[in-house]
């Protein structure tokens, strides 16, 4: 293993992170549907890729999904100006009745 390998790993982390985090906010907070997305991601990169890309080494597919990772986590990071697709819970006006001081 040289340097490079653990510093694409962790690069490849963090980016695919905010991509993770957006769809998790977008999908109404559904972790089935974000576990869903990284189950697909890592089976297509650990099985699928190496039949549909045959002339690819493993190193190559790794820096392939760095990219990736990197591209769109640039075009979400732009797209929803760093707030991932977060909404703020929607807020209570007035007061409930148990917090009304009686005399």
């Amino acid at each position: 293993m040289t340097w490079e390998q653990p510093v694409e790993f962790i690069l490849t982390a963090i980016a695919f992170s905010f991509v993770m985090t957006w769809v998790f906010n977008r999908t109404g907070e559904s972790l089935p549907l974000a576990m869903l997305l990284h189950t697909g991601v890592s089976n297509f990169f650990s099985f699928a890729a190496a039949g549909m890309f045959p002339e690819l080494t493993q190193q190559d597919t790794v820096q392939a999904f760095l990219v990736a990772s990197l591209v769109v986590a640039a075009v979400v990071l732009t797209a929803t100006r760093g707030r991932l697709g977060y909404r703020k819970p929607p807020t209570v006006t007035g007061t409930h009745p148990e917090a009304t001081v009686r005399p």
